[in-house]
C-alpha cells in the first residue's frame, strides 16, 4: 500500500522540480545566439496588451471559419500569413478539413529563439471534416507581431 503513495509523492516532487526549473529559467532569461556567435542571455518580454489583443483577433479569425468550407478558412489563413511567407501559404494543396485553435493562453511566451516580436502559443488543434470533429493534435503556434497585426506562419491544412 505504501508503494502507490510513494510513487505519487515522487511524481509530485518531480513536477514541482520541473516547474521550479522552468520558473528559474524564465527569471534568468533565455540564451540566444548573436551575430558574432557569442551566446548571451536575453530577457524574455511578455506581449503588451495591444499585442495580446492582436493575437486574440488572429486566433478568433481562424476559429470563426473552423467548421465551414475549407476554402473559406484557406482564404483566412492566406490573409493572416506574413507578407514574406504568402507564397508558401498559397502553395498549400487544397484542404478537405478545417481547424480550430484552442490556445493555452497561460503558456504564451516569447520565442525562445529570440525572434523579436514573436511569441509561442501552445495550442490544442481540432480538425473538422464536414462540420464534425475528426481529429485533435497539439501545436506550438509561432505568432509574429507586425505593424498591421499578428501573423501566423504558413499553415497547410490537409
Amino acid at each position: 500500500m505504501r508503494h502507490p503513495v510513494r510513487r505519487v509523492a515522487v511524481a509530485a516532487i518531480g513536477v514541482l522540480l520541473v516547474t521550479f526549473a522552468g520558473l528559474l529559467s524564465a527569471a534568468r532569461g533565455s540564451v540566444v545566439p548573436t551575430e558574432d556567435g557569442v551566446r548571451q542571455t536575453a530577457t524574455a518580454v511578455a506581449p503588451s496588451a495591444a499585442e495580446l489583443a492582436e493575437i486574440h483577433r488572429t486566433i478568433d479569425a481562424v476559429n470563426a471559419v473552423a467548421d465551414t468550407d475549407p476554402a473559406r478558412q484557406r482564404a483566412v489563413l492566406q490573409a493572416l500569413v506574413a507578407d514574406d511567407r504568402a507564397a508558401d501559404q498559397r502553395s498549400c494543396a487544397p484542404a478537405t478539413t478545417t481547424v480550430r485553435f484552442e490556445p493555452v493562453w497561460t503558456g504564451l511566451r516569447p520565442d525562445p529563439n529570440g525572434s523579436p516580436n514573436t511569441f509561442v502559443l501552445p495550442t490544442l488543434v481540432r480538425s473538422y471534416t464536414g462540420g464534425r470533429i475528426t481529429g485533435t493534435d497539439t501545436a506550438a503556434l509561432l505568432i509574429s507581431i507586425f505593424s498591421d497585426g499578428a501573423h501566423l506562419p504558413p499553415l497547410c491544412v490537409a
